[in-house]
């Protein structure tokens, strides 16, 4: 049978409640106990220090007035050479009599019998042959500890299972936040919206769990909601050229054979699939960017940014694109085919909104490599900077650009990798300026 958390938590408290409460009714009853038997001690010592001094030695007999306290079986008795010769009060057994002669002076004992005395013994100053002792019955010490120990069990049953009750009830409040969780999470798995969200009441440790549970949902849900964006995307971006190369070929098919149409098509054919294969690359590089393996290896950021400058410059006869590198080393923890990718797809974006000119360069700030890309275009609105580096996000001025709108989101993706930062601004001469800082080796 299974038991589950709000059982158990319940059975823990009720094991450590009742073991608590036995052992506050074993400290009590011994206490009490303990108190008694000092009290009857104490009197019993009072009584044989009186009767000690109020003895006819010559006699060997108590004067008659010595006063008797109301002690169930006290008794006072004479001893001379150990043999008792008088007996005041409610005469013990006779072993106890007997027994008692034998007795310590001054420490009270128990003398064991059907009915069990308290005993103290004290001997007659100035007759050292007589002795004193003060007798009592324990029976009634013994009666009212046992009293006690009844009435904890009467009193201890109900207190049992009333703090039974109490603890099963402040188990079920206490997780209650956790059935709550639970039916949230069966919501979302039964419904698959990740919309649903936990109630948080509490700044405790399940309240810090619903926060965090809630925070899980919102990153399943922005990711969803990302994935399934990007699925769309994907499919429209690969559907037009896939088109575009099946119109052609099956133009091509229906036309008679003439070689230099034949040429112009699968020219055109050519083309479309270059430009499906670059998108299938830059799909295949998002995705191991997800999956965090993009791999691990060196570049150095001037070699890289001269290599992707030098790879970009061709395309763009008409704009001007000035580089400036530094002397020293800059090592950083990016691939040098990554890096080139970087600075490719950086200074690409850059030359394309450029109306003459571009300006890459590189510095050392601290323990980091710094790439400013600056270009003397129109700029790029400040309200459209947050959208900038997301997956098939493409600017109005770029429309008429070949391309998916995947360059920039390839590139934070590449910076992520050495724990980097990306960021555009306005570039103080015009344009935008985009920056890219890198920490470097040691």
């Amino acid at each position: 049978m299974k038991i589950d958390v709000t059982q158990r938590l319940t059975l823990l408290w009720s094991v450590l409640f009742l073991v608590a409460l036995a052992v506050f009714a074993a400290f009590a009853a011994a206490f009490v106990d303990r108190a008694a038997q000092v009290a009857l001690d104490q009197r019993l010592l009072a009584q044989v220090a009186l009767a000690a001094g109020s003895i006819d030695q010559g006699r060997a007999r108590l004067d008659a007035d010595v006063p008797r306290p109301q002690l169930p079986g006290f008794a006072l008795a004479v001893y001379k050479n150990g043999r008792p010769v008088q007996v005041a009060g409610a005469a013990p057994p006779p072993g106890v009599l007997r027994d008692a002669a034998a007795r310590p002076l001054g420490v009270p004992v128990t003398i064991s019998s059907p009915a069990p005395y308290r005993v103290v013994v004290e001997s007659v100053s100035d007759a050292p042959s007589l002795r004193i002792a003060a007798f009592a019955s324990e029976e009634p010490v013994r009666e009212e500890s046992s009293r006690l120990r009844r009435t904890f069990v009467v009193v201890g049953g109900p207190l049992a299972i009333a703090a039974i009750l109490a603890g099963w009830f402040l188990a079920r409040r206490a997780l209650a936040p956790i059935d709550r969780l639970t039916r949230t999470a069966a919501e979302v798995a039964r419904t698959g919206r990740f919309s649903a969200r936990f109630t948080v009441q509490t700044r405790d440790e399940l309240g810090r769990l619903g926060a965090t549970f809630n925070a899980m949902l919102e990153s399943l849900e922005a990711t969803y909601e990302r994935e399934r964006s990007f699925i769309g995307d994907v499919s429209h971006e690969l559907r037009q050229p896939l088109t575009a190369i099946t119109g052609e070929a099956e133009l091509a098919l229906r036309r008679p054979r003439e070689p230099v149409s034949d040429r112009e098509t699968l020219d055109r054919i050519e083309e479309r699939a270059t430009s499906l294969r670059s998108l299938i690359d830059d799909l295949l590089v998002l995705a191991r960017a997800d999956a965090r393996a993009l791999g691990t290896g060196t570049g150095e950021v001037s070699e890289s940014l001269a290599e992707a400058c030098n790879a970009v410059r061709p395309f763009y006869p008409d704009v001007t694109l000035a580089v400036q590198v530094r002397e020293e080393t800059l090592t950083v923890a990016i691939s040098a085919p990554l890096l080139v990718r970087l600075f490719t797809n950086v200074a690409r974006n850059a030359m394309q909104a450029a109306r003459s000119g571009v300006t890459a360069t590189v510095t050392r700030e601290a323990r980091d490599a710094v790439v400013t890309v600056d270009d003397d275009g129109p700029g790029i609105p400040e309200a459209a900077r947050g959208q900038l580096f997301r997956r098939f996000q493409r600017l109005p001025r770029d429309a008429h650009y070949p391309g998916t709108g995947l360059g920039l989101a390839i590139s934070a993706a590449i910076v992520a990798v050495a724990n980097g930062s990306i960021a555009v601004e306005a570039s103080p001469g015009g344009g935008a300026r985009f920056t890219i800082r890198l920490p470097l080796l040691a």
